[in-house]
C-alpha cells in the first residue's frame, strides 16, 4: 500500500490542523469529480495518514482505520483528537483503496471480491500499526467503516496467522457491537441508517437479535434514497443532494415504522446528513429528527477505549 500523504503533528491543536488540511483536499478532489462527471467512490481519493504523536503519551495508542468513505475518517479522527487530546499516539490511515464492500457483500463469502476485501483490510491493518512508534504497548483499534465489519472476523484471523505476536497486543473495539450495546442500554425500537452493504451483510441485524432488539430496517426505494445522500451527497461534497435524498430516506422511514424512538447511524456518512438536516432540512423533518436519538456507533466504540 502506497501512501500518497502523510501528515504528523505533536499536539491535539497540530492535529485538527491537519485533519482541516484534509478536508480541504478532499473537497477538491471531489469537485475535480464532479467536473469530470466521474463518481465520487471511495477509491478515486488518495491513501493519506493522519498521525498525531504526543511528546509525552499518558495512555496507549489509539488506531483508526479509515478512508472507507474518507470524510468518514477524518470525522473519527477529529472526535478522537478531541477526546484523548495529547494523552496518547492517535493514527488514522485512510485506506481509500480498499475495494467496494457492498459488492464483496453481493458476491458472499468465498469470492474472489470477499478474498480482495479481506487482504486489503489485512494489509490496511499492518500498514496502519507501522506508524505508530512504539509497537511494544497494547494498542486498540477501530475500523470506521460499518460494512467492513462483515470482513473483519477473515482479515483479523489472517492477521493474527501472520503476525501472531503483534496481533496479540492488538484490542478490536466493533463500532457495531458498541452501537448495539448503547442501544440496549436505551431500550424501545431503532431504525437503520447504513449502508447497503451493512444492510445485506446482517451485522447490525445479528447484533440486535443477540441482545433481543427490534430494527427497523429500509425498503429498497429507501436505502436507494439513502445511498444516494451517502455517494452523491456527503462523498461528493455536493450539500443539495444530501439533503434532497437524505430527505427522501427519513420521510419514508418515518412514515413505515411510526414507533421508533432511536436511529442507528450505520454509516459513518450518517451523522453528516442527518446534520444537515437538522439544520437546513424542511421542518417536518427536523420535529422528527428531534424526536429519534441518534446513536453513533463511532462514538459509542471511542467511549469504550
Amino acid at each position: 500500500m502506497k501512501i500518497d500523504t502523510i501528515d504528523e503533528a505533536v499536539s491535539a491543536e497540530q492535529a485538527l490542523a491537519s485533519a482541516t488540511r484534509a478536508r480541504q483536499r478532499l473537497a477538491a478532489r471531489a469537485a475535480e469529480l464532479r467536473a469530470q462527471a466521474e463518481p465520487p467512490e471511495d477509491q478515486a481519493f488518495p491513501v493519506e495518514a493522519l498521525v498525531l504523536n504526543p511528546t509525552r503519551p499518558t495512555a496507549d495508542p489509539l488506531f483508526l482505520l479509515g478512508g472507507m468513505g474518507p470524510v468518514a475518517g477524518l470525522d473519527g479522527f477529529e472526535l478522537a483528537v478531541r477526546r484523548f487530546g495529547d494523552t496518547r499516539c492517535i493514527v488514522l490511515l485512510q485506506a481509500c483503496d480498499t475495494p467496494d464492500r457492498t459488492v464483496a457483500v453481493r458476491a458472499g463469502r468465498g469470492s474472489t471480491s470477499w478474498r480482495q476485501v479481506t487482504m486489503a483490510l489485512d494489509a490496511a491493518l499492518e500498514r496502519g500499526l507501522d506508524l505508530i512508534e512504539s509497537t511494544e504497548k497494547p494498542t486498540t483499534w477501530l475500523v470506521l467503516c460499518n460494512s467492513a465489519h462483515a470482513f473483519l472476523p477473515d482479515a483479523i484471523a489472517r492477521f493474527d496467522a501472520r503476525r501472531p505476536e503483534r496481533s496479540r497486543r492488538l484490542r478490536w473495539i466493533s463500532i457495531v457491537d458498541a452501537a448495539a450495546r448503547m442501544a440496549a442500554a436505551r431500550g424501545g425500537r431503532a431504525l437503520l441508517a447504513a449502508t447497503t452493504g451493512a444492510r445485506l451483510s446482517g451485522v447490525y441485524a445479528q447484533a440486535f437479535a443477540e441482545r433481543g432488539l427490534a430494527l427497523a430496517e429500509p425498503d429498497e426505494p429507501a436505502q436507494a434514497e439513502l445511498m444516494r445522500a451517502i455517494y452523491q451527497g456527503v462523498k461528493g461534497f455536493d450539500e443539495a443532494a444530501t439533503l434532497e435524498a437524505g430527505a427522501a430516506f427519513f420521510r419514508r422511514m418515518r412514515d413505515a415504522h411510526p414507533r421508533v424512538n432511536a436511529a442507528i447511524a450505520g454509516c459513518t456518512e450518517t451523522p453528516a446528513i442527518i446534520e444537515g438536516l437538522r439544520a437546513k432540512g424542511p421542518r417536518d423533518l427536523r420535529d422528527y429528527l428531534a424526536t429519534l436519538e441518534i446513536i453513533e456507533p463511532m462514538t459509542a466504540a471511542l467511549a469504550r477505549v
